[in-house]
This record gives C-alpha cells, structure tokens and sequence, in this order.
C-alpha cells in the first residue's frame, strides 16, 4: 500500500490476480476463489481501489466470500455486486480475462507477489521497489526522501 501511496501519482499500476487457468487451482488454494472475488471487485472500481481491495483480502482469513464482503465494507464497493459476479457468468469471463493477463505478464513460473518495473523483475519489499521506479525516472517526492522502512505495506 505504501508504495501505491509514495508512487500513485507519477508511476503506472496494473494487478494481475494469479490466475493460470480456469477451473484449475490458483495459488495456496484448490479452486480460484479468492482470484474470482478480486477480480469482481476489481470489476467496480479503479486502480486505487483494487489496491485497497487487495490489501484487505491480504489480511483476511475465512473463506472467499466472508473476505469479500468484508473488504467490501471496509472499502465502499458493493458486496452485493462482488457476490453476485462471484456466483454468476461475469465472473467467469472476468477469471479468464484475468488468466489471459497472468500468462501474458508471467508465461513461465512466477513467484506470488512477483512485482516489475519496467519489465524487469524487483523484489517485493519497498526499499527495492522504491530504488527500482526512482530509477526509471519518477518524479515522486518519495525518491528525494530517506527510505524508512523496508515494508511495502506500511
């Protein structure tokens, strides 16, 4: 989150939920669940939004669907859209979008976060990360700042 929030304005975002395939199992699980209520969130808002889903469901244990409607609240998308993409044909179409997008970025095995910056592969901690887009460029406030911290989620 905080790289989102030191970066957002001068640095393109994309996610990608692991999806390889349909039907198959995604990462830590045996089905896509919790891929599929990301992406039907995903489906109702921008990218700040997404991080914030996203950094939500990171923290949540339960199952898909009690994580959801959780993050939902917390986030101020609707639960009742999320469920109803979950349970429904959107959803589907969605998780194959979203497997098209991870086997574009990721065609061969990839580590889950698995994070870039300009195509090439940066470690999934913020001094990295920040060092990586400061790098290329930006134009971020934080880039002139100390690196306090090496946790991306602070």
């Amino acid at each position: 989150l905080k790289v989102f929030a030191d970066f957002n304005t001068t640095t393109s975002f994309e996610l990608h939920p692991a999806v390889r395939t349909v039907g198959g199992p995604c990462i830590e699980e045996s089905n896509c669940n919790w891929e599929l209520a990301t992406v039907c969130a995903f489906n109702q808002t921008n990218i700040a939004g997404q991080v914030q889903f996203l950094g939500c469901m990171d923290e949540k244990e339960g199952t898909a669907k009690s994580a959801s409607k959780l993050c939902a609240k917390a986030t101020g998308l609707d639960e009742d859209k999320i469920m109803s993409c979950f349970n429904g044909a959107l959803g589907q179409e969605l998780l194959k979008d979203a497997s098209a997008a991870w086997n574009k970025a990721f065609p061969a095995r990839a580590m889950v976060p698995n994070t870039k910056v300009n195509g090439q592969h940066v470690q999934a901690d913020y001094k990295d990360l920040k060092t990586a887009i400061c790098a290329a460029g930006s134009t971020s406030a934080a880039c002139s700042n100390k690196i306090e911290s090496d946790e991306c989620y602070a």
